[in-house]
């Protein structure tokens, strides 16, 4: 090869290795666009003040929009970039022990997010909601956070790629384009109803020994978990699994120790534990396999009332234990499901 061809090979393969690989995002992030009203609470202040498009921002802000309110958060240029809908409240943040891992913190409204192809060599994003959090593992997605009630509801949406979500005791390994998944969590964090919206995923839960199990979720089936603190420290947890017409087919009842002490020393009765009635202070005990629900000769539980929710009245949630009524979703919010036509999906 002579050193002219040798010198061009050299730059095309230099172009092709800067495209393949992309740039890590920005030390601080960029307010884009704005449109209505939108402020932004920087570190360390406690005021919101009017949103200045065109500029940079630490990471640990918080976005506010109003019900005509719209920006668009850049990470970097090259179309990393964040789309916070109306009546949101958002932290944009990153990991403090990894700068390449962005975290986008939602407690209420609706963000989309939209990223470079091959983003994931260099960056990371995570998104918190109150009823579970979610990494992406793909270049386009949204999630929404809405109040229903004394529920908090949270739906999650992929479009190109994957998402990985998590939340108290369920973890779902991969949602991916065809998939939507809904999350619902009492104020007070002790109650939890997952659904799938549509398609098709695995979902693990721990059976009642705490090995791992999964749950093979389809279109409008649904998963109900209650947790229960003890005097002791320990965690008591009920999971029921429901089929799409509400027929239960599974309860798994566990007691979970303290960080750092075995569940064989804990000195927990778990029938009488886990008998939520007891508890003054609950309002509706969870469905059961004992009293009107019963069992086929195949041991699918029938019966009860998988739709009863508990009354949860008020709390705070999340990783800020900020307050829900923080900035309070607007009627129209409220009034949203999270279905896929609301995105145009399907």
């Amino acid at each position: 090869m002579t050193p002219v061809r040798m010198r061009v090979a050299f730059v095309l393969v230099s172009l092709f290795a800067v495209a393949a690989v992309a740039a890590p995002f920005e030390p601080l992030f960029v307010i884009r666009r704005t449109v209505g009203r939108c402020e932004v609470r920087t570190p360390g202040s406690q005021e919101f003040a009017e949103a200045a498009a065109g500029r940079a921002y630490l990471y640990g802000s918080t976005v506010r929009t109003g019900q005509d309110g719209l920006l668009v958060v850049e990470f970097s240029a090259g179309g990393n970039e964040c789309t916070v809908g109306p009546d949101s409240l958002v932290t944009v943040a990153e990991n403090k022990s990894s700068k390449n891992e962005k975290v986008l913190v939602v407690d209420s409204g609706k963000i989309s997010v939209s990223l470079e192809e091959n983003y994931d060599r260099a960056n990371t994003i995570s998104i918190e909601t109150p009823c579970a959090n979610a990494k992406a593992n793909g270049r386009k997605f949204t999630v929404s956070v809405r109040q229903q009630e004394d529920l908090l509801a949270a739906s999650f949406m992929p479009d190109k790629g994957t998402l990985t979500v998590s939340g108290p005791q369920f973890d779902i390994p991969e949602l991916d384009e065809d998939d939507v998944l809904g999350v619902s969590s009492g104020l007070n964090g002790m109650f939890t109803r997952v659904v799938c919206d549509h398609g098709e995923f695995a979902l693990n839960v721990a059976d009642s020994q705490g090995a791992p199990q999964t749950v093979a979720m389809r279109k409008d089936q649904m998963v109900k978990i209650w947790r229960k603190s003890a005097a002791t420290g320990e965690t008591l947890v009920s999971i029921l699994v429901a089929t799409p017409d509400g027929v239960l087919t599974q309860q798994i009842s566990r007691v979970e120790a303290p960080a750092g002490i075995s569940t064989a020393m804990l000195p927990v009765d778990t029938d009488q534990a886990l008998d939520f009635g007891e508890d003054p202070e609950s309002v509706e005990d969870p469905p059961s396999t004992n009293g009107s629900a019963g069992t086929n000769e195949s041991g699918t539980v029938t019966g009860g009332a998988p739709d009863a929710e508990p009354d949860f009245g008020g709390g705070t949630y999340g990783a800020s234990d900020t307050p829900f009524t923080t900035v309070p979703p607007s009627d129209a919010i409220r009034d949203e499901e999270p279905t896929p036509t609301e995105v145009g999906k399907r």
